[in-house]
Formats: C-alpha cells, structure tokens, sequence
C-alpha cells in the first residue's frame, strides 16, 4: 500500500480508490487512481503502482469533466448516481464510481484545480497599431485686415498765417480765419526796412480752409522757415 511519504515523492495531490467502468463489457471492477501536480491522472490495478490502466494529462486532453447525475447513460453500482465521474477526451471516456458523493465532489475539485492551473491564459488579443492619421495641414493663417481710417483734417482753432515769399520785391501774407475769411497782404517794393518773414509749420499740420475746399498741407517734421527780405 503506498504511504503518504510515497505520495509525497510522487507529487500526488490525491489517491484512491474507485469503481472504473470497463469499455466493452460496461462491468464496474476497483481501479487506484492518482492525480499528480503535473496533472497526470493515472489508473492502477493496486496500491502498488505496479501495472498502469491508463493515464490521462487532464489538462491537455480533458475536454469533459462531471460528476454526479450530469453523468448521462450511465447505470452506477449500487444506485449510487451522485457518485459518478466523468472524465472526456478527444480519444475515449472513462467512468468512474467514488463511494460517496462528497469523495466523488472532491475529485472534480482538485481535477478543476489542476487543469486551471496548468492551462495557459488565453492569448492576449493582438494590438494592432493604426497607422497614425494622415497628416493635414492646418490652412495659413491669414492676417486680419485692419482699416486705418485717415487722420483728421486738422481744423484751424484760431487764424493761421502762411507767408509765401515770392522775388525780392514782393511778399503774400495770408491769413485764414474761422469764419471763412481770408486776407491777403502783399508788401511791396516800397518797403525801405528789413522785413523779416517767417513760417511756422507742425509735424503732419493740415490746415483746412474753414470757408472753401483748398487744403494746405505743411512739412511732416517740425520745421521753420525764416526768410529775410530788404526792401529798397
């Protein structure tokens, strides 16, 4: 009879005796099974391990396993229907009898321990790498346009005088007033003094006649212009 110390050398998880349905003649005889941790089930004539019935690699061949009354076309020994072991491969099925119900649930227990933990995990779906989305360029940006309204027409707040020097015997002066009014002196050639005549002019200066549509644009930077003349 094989000891705990033999099963323990062995790897055995679980050992014991059961009741094998032969193939041919359907004719229950005791068979000594043993579940390694390799999950190998093998079935014995006795204790001894002497002489092999069959092995079954559960985890790799086993695609049926119940127990009990899910066992079907079955006539157990004994009437013992809750006791029934069914393990399935692709190449037969063997049929087994516990001699209670609780033995016959604790060899489906460890039978589904071993096969789930020697079977791999299902394979990991594969990633497929989407190719990387078409490159769109993005559409120039284009400037805001921005209107520059004009500068104002700089409008005379108090009369302005532009003197227009013309040869040596003859001076304009004109003075535009706010009302409209215009007044033009020309000095003559009898002037016997020295007459000293000047321009003032502002950056950008715009001057406006207020009484017509004549517009007199000066120097963009500030400028005077000093003129002297003698009059003989």
């Amino acid at each position: 009879m094989a000891t705990s110390a033999d099963a323990a050398s062995q790897n055995v998880i679980k050992a014991g005796w059961l009741q094998r349905e032969s193939d041919i003649l359907k004719k229950w005889k005791s068979s000594y099974c043993v579940l390694r941790t390799n999950g190998l089930f093998s079935i014995y004539t006795n204790e001894r391990l002497m002489e092999a019935h069959g092995h079954v690699n559960l985890p790799r061949e086993c695609f049926v396993l119940k127990i009990g009354r899910d066992v079907q076309g079955v006539a157990a020994p004994f009437g013992r229907f809750g006791s029934l072991i069914e393990i399935r491969t692709s190449q037969a099925a063997y049929i087994f009898c516990a001699d209670t119900d609780d033995d016959a649930q604790t060899w489906k227990l460890v039978m589904d321990d071993v096969i789930r933990s020697h079977r791999a995990p299902p394979p990991a779906p594969a990633v497929v790498n989407a190719p990387p989305p078409a490159y769109v360029q993005a559409p120039p940006v284009v400037p805001p346009v921005v209107y520059a309204s004009p500068p104002p027409v700089y409008q005379a707040a108090a009369p302005v005088t532009l003197v227009t020097p013309g040869s040596t015997s003859r001076v304009t002066s004109t003075t535009y007033y706010q009302d409209g009014r215009t007044v033009t002196v020309r000095q003559g050639p009898t002037a016997s003094y020295p007459v000293q005549q000047t321009v003032y002019a502002y950056p950008g200066q715009t001057i406006l006649n207020p009484g017509g549509t004549t517009t007199f644009t000066t120097y963009p930077a500030p400028h005077t212009t000093t003129q002297v003349y003698r009059y003989n």
